[in-house]
């Protein structure tokens, strides 16, 4: 990580460099403070420096830290060290002491202005090296957009979801997939607005056979057509009636609006099956396998799950890609369009005490019905999990598995 900013001189701001002022800084300020090299408690640093008391948790805080980088990521602003030397003013601190910390402000002020003159800036820079400072930055920056987009898009979610399943398909060298997705606990705040609640890509899918999907929609089980169905054993009822539109390959589910409707939650989910959706080995059209989800709607939670046969594919395990490409899931992805996030795909095995997850409260008895439907034994597929807080709506979380050659 390196950064260079010039006004009337030059400074990089290399991880070292960040790292040695976040040192000096800290040091000075807890040689300021510390009686006998050992640092007070909060309270009694309030009550006997007439500080307030939030200010000195946080200060407090920040120089117990050994990390320099994450000392200088929960450090206070200026102004508040400010007061800080005020008070060690005050209560006639040591003169060498008060002036090695009056000097170290000034180089966390000069800091702060070579990136832009707000403490937030520093925050985002020093954040991309400390992955706890990162991902605080990360959770109250998505769940901004959340409150944001739940007033523009009038609906809110507890969670959305999807889950694959990947088994081997009747025709050799092929695997079939099956698709459960929806959302959990929606809530409609602006009623008469209509709201996309589903859809699929019909990638793989001839053109020749797609007449029967709207038909097939309300179905009460899964079929295996390689359309989609509403699952209403795990929807609401009674399931609400939900327009269906044809965009190019893809099927759009669409709740339309309702100008007297009702601020109810809602829980609806669809299913779909895939037919030789993947080969087993790459070839020059799939170098990979990928099983993602685009977030249309604010939702508290993203859960991506996808179940591998043991038989598909052993060994391997995905890698995710976060972007904002908005072509197909298998194009090519250029480096502008990707995001680093801290996401973590978990690996969960095959057994059933690691399936459940409070994000969906029916989720074992989903799987358990599609398990009997499909005639399949849940404990022959490795579960691979991706867990998002207040996910970004429109970028593309995907998992890729590198096929075998």
């Amino acid at each position: 990580m390196t950064i260079t900013v010039t006004e009337n001189d030059s400074l990089i701001l290399s991880e070292e460099t960040l790292r040695e002022t976040g040192r000096e800084i800290r040091d000075a300020f807890r040689a300021l403070i510390s009686e006998n090299g050992v640092l007070p408690r909060p309270t009694v640093l309030s009550r006997t420096w007439k500080l307030d008391q939030t200010l000195c948790t946080r200060m407090c805080g920040a120089l117990r830290n050994d990390d320099p980088l994450a000392a200088l990521y929960q450090l206070p602003g200026p102004p508040s060290l400010k007061e800080l030397t005020a008070a060690a003013t005050r209560v006639r601190v040591e003169p060498a002491r008060l002036q090695d910390a009056t000097e170290k402000l000034r180089l966390y002020e000069n800091l702060i202005r070579h990136v832009g003159g707000k403490k937030s800036n520093l925050d985002t820079l020093v954040g991309s090296s400390v992955i706890e400072a990162r991902e605080k930055t990360e959770q109250r920056s998505k769940q901004s957009i959340f409150r944001g987009t739940t007033n523009l898009y009038g609906v809110q979610s507890e969670a959305a979801m999807t889950s694959y399943f990947v088994y081997p398909s009747p025709e050799d060298g092929f695997v079939n997939e099956l698709a459960l997705y929806g959302s959990v606990g929606m809530r409609r705040l602006r009623p008469e607005l209509p709201i996309l609640v589903g859809g699929r890509l019909l990638e793989h899918i001839p053109d020749g056979v797609r007449a029967n999907a709207a038909e097939l929609l309300h179905r009460e089980t899964l079929h295996d057509d390689g359309f989609s169905t509403a699952l209403k054993e795990f929807s609401t009822q009674p399931f609400p009636h939900v327009d269906v539109i044809r965009d190019g390959r893809r099927l759009l589910y669409v709740l339309p609006g309702d100008e007297g409707g009702t601020y109810e939650e809602l829980t609806l989910l669809f299913a779909s099956i895939e037919r030789n959706a993947f080969p087993l080995r790459c070839d020059a059209n799939h170098p990979a396998a990928y099983f993602g989800f685009v977030p249309r709607n604010p939702s508290k939670e993203l859960m991506l799950d996808v179940f591998i046969h043991q038989s598909v594919w052993p060994g391997l395990s995905p890698r995710i890609e976060m972007t904002r490409n908005d072509t197909t899931l298998a194009s090519t992805v250029a480096p502008i369009d990707r995001f680093d996030f801290c996401e973590v795909v978990e690996s969960l095995g095959s057994e059933p005490a690691r399936r459940g997850t409070r994000a969906v409260p029916k989720y074992e008895e989903v799987l358990g019905w599609v398990s009997q439907n499909q005639g399949w034994d849940l404990g022959d597929f490795r579960l691979f999990r991706l867990n998002v807080k207040y996910p970004v709506i429109g970028l593309r979380y995907i998992l890729y598995f590198d096929l075998p050659k």
